[in-house]
């Protein structure tokens, strides 16, 4: 589980390093849209969750 978890948060670390390579605005798009991409799913995830549990324990 420690090693999913480190992985999952390696895959845009990895993806940024990559992005540098290639220039400064480059690195800067990458850097936003995965800190958009992550914030969006992680805010999607958290109101489905809240929803899903909601309604299992009003059941």
């Amino acid at each position: 589980m420690i090693l999913t978890n480190v992985f999952y948060y390696l895959i845009p670390v990895v993806s940024v390093m990559f992005a540098g390579h290639l220039g400064k605005h480059q690195l800067a798009g990458a850097n936003l849209a995965t800190s958009w991409a992550t914030v969006t799913c992680f805010a999607f995830m958290v109101r489905f969750l809240s929803f899903t549990l909601c309604e299992s324990m009003a059941n």
